[in-house]
């Protein structure tokens, strides 16, 4: 079961390598896209392309909020990982990964960062 295994992968005038974020097609219609961290990418026997990552969580999909603000832009990484055709992917998702939440006036600071990135991770749920 071997399989080739790459450093990128392009899709829709997009390249994507390892600790990119990308949207992933929902089910159903009417859905936020998913939101992923790439780890992984490889071409399975078939010839599919596969990718494994990291799913985050938005605030309304956790059910144990974390203590302090938590903005509508706010992002949660989890420990959940698996495999997902590349195919699924919808385009770039522009994740500002932090190590620590940003203070109150920081949040309404980060306007300008707003202008570049959709959302901002600063927590997890392992």
């Amino acid at each position: 079961d071997k399989k080739n295994f790459y450093d990128a992968f392009f899709k829709h005038g997009e390249v994507f390598r390892k600790g990119d974020c990308a949207y992933l097609k929902p089910p159903e219609e009417g859905v936020d896209p998913y939101v992923i961290r790439i780890e992984s990418m490889w071409e399975e026997k078939s010839g599919e392309m596969q990718f494994k990552g990291l799913w985050f969580y938005r605030p309304y999909e956790v059910k144990k909020r974390p203590p302090g603000p938590v903005a509508d832009e706010e992002l949660f990484l989890s420990d959940w990982a698996d495999a997902n055709p590349v195919e699924s992917v919808m385009h770039k998702a522009k994740v500002l990964l932090l190590k620590a939440p940003p203070s109150e006036d920081q949040w309404g600071a980060s306007a300008a960062s707003r202008k570049i990135f959709s959302h901002v991770c600063c927590r997890s749920f392992f």
